[in-house]
């Protein structure tokens, strides 16, 4: 995949500035699905305050996904599975935090051609996952927070191609949402972190400060999440490929 990268895909991506709220706290919550060949009670994450949305979004993500039978980052699966004592300290220092280091790792050494891979870690948001290494409440920076929805969800594709970000709504992104018949976006609107599953035909929402959690929505609906994320400022989303196991 490397080697069919053209030269503009080595554009910087410029990512917003900005951090996602915190601090918060969950809950576990059974939400009832309809998957491909039968109907479950997942247990999901439910914010019960605002903050530490791009964590329990890229986790919540992970979750359904696996669900549908999506290749995932096994580790978060192997984390949560069984345990009924999940606190934020324990989530972020054994699990998130490791997992944004690792991503921040491959973003930092990844080269092709003598040039770094088109995606900015900078120093500060090395600075706050140090920040977050001692307090949990600390909001997850925006880059960050695409390094860790990326290595949740797709661990496998360390390629960022400016293609698969987007800042705003264009024909283009509008394109990328209908030819790729899986994948998973992770939405950033103002300090707010949600996602939106494409399985197919199928549509569904995640947003963990919502009642509901999941949402199945129609492509039109889709389109209109997009752009009325994408409509606030400092809003991103990013395309993210994901695979069946």
């Amino acid at each position: 995949m490397l080697d069919a990268l053209t030269s503009d895909a080595l554009k910087p991506i410029i990512v917003p500035e900005g951090k996602f709220a915190a601090p918060g706290d969950f809950r576990i919550q059974n939400v009832f699905m309809r998957l491909t060949n039968r109907s479950e009670n997942v247990p999901l994450i439910r914010q019960t305050q605002t903050g530490n949305c791009a964590e329990y979004t890229a986790l919540n993500t992970a979750i359904v996904l696996s669900k549908f039978g999506i290749d995932v980052n096994a580790s978060v699966l192997q984390y949560i599975q069984g345990r009924d004592d999940l606190n934020l300290p324990t989530v972020e220092n054994n699990l998130t935090n490791p997992l944004v280091l690792n991503a921040q790792e491959k973003f930092k050494t990844k080269e092709m051609n003598g040039k770094l891979l088109p995606f900015p870690v900078q120093m500060s948001d090395i600075d706050n996952l140090d920040q977050k290494s001692t307090n949990p409440y600390e909001p997850l920076s925006n880059t960050n927070s695409a390094l860790l929805f990326r290595e949740v969800v797709s661990p496998k594709n360390i390629v960022f191609d400016p293609s698969d970000f987007a800042t705003f709504w264009s024909d283009a992104t509008g394109q990328k949402l209908i030819e790729r018949e899986v994948q998973a976006i992770l939405i950033g609107s103002g300090d707010h972190a949600t996602s939106l599953l494409k399985l197919g035909g199928r549509f569904i929402s995640i947003d963990p400060y919502s009642t509901d959690i999941v949402r199945e929505l129609t492509l039109h609906r889709a389109r209109f999440l997009l752009t009325q994320a994408l409509s606030r400022p400092h809003s991103f989303i990013t395309f993210n490929d994901v695979r069946m196991k």
